[in-house]
């Protein structure tokens, strides 16, 4: 489940997953991006955040919505190995 806007907090980090093609195909693969989060201002509902390394972005309450938190079930699925592209490998 993703992250409620309440509980996320500077310094924190989100991930974010999401499919992403795949060369020259039509195939999709599924990615996980590490989200830092830099500020928040809770009157304009807004973050100010550093994806994957990258420059500072300002995301609203929407864009957080779609990120997960590090102990979320679904990235620590993720980080196992479970995943081979975007479909779940089953044992």
């Amino acid at each position: 489940m993703a992250i409620k806007f309440e509980k996320i907090k500077p310094g924190m980090r989100l991930a974010d997953i999401n499919t992403y093609g795949v060369g020259n195909t039509k195939c999709r693969a599924e990615g996980l991006w590490c989200v830092e989060v830099v500020s928040v201002d809770p009157s304009k509902r807004t973050a100010v955040v550093r994806w994957n390394g990258n420059r500072e972005e300002t995301y609203s309450e929407y864009d957080l919505a779609r990120l997960f938190s590090e102990d979320s079930k679904k990235v620590k699925r993720h980080q196992s190995g479970d995943y081979k592209g975007a479909w779940l490998v089953r044992r």
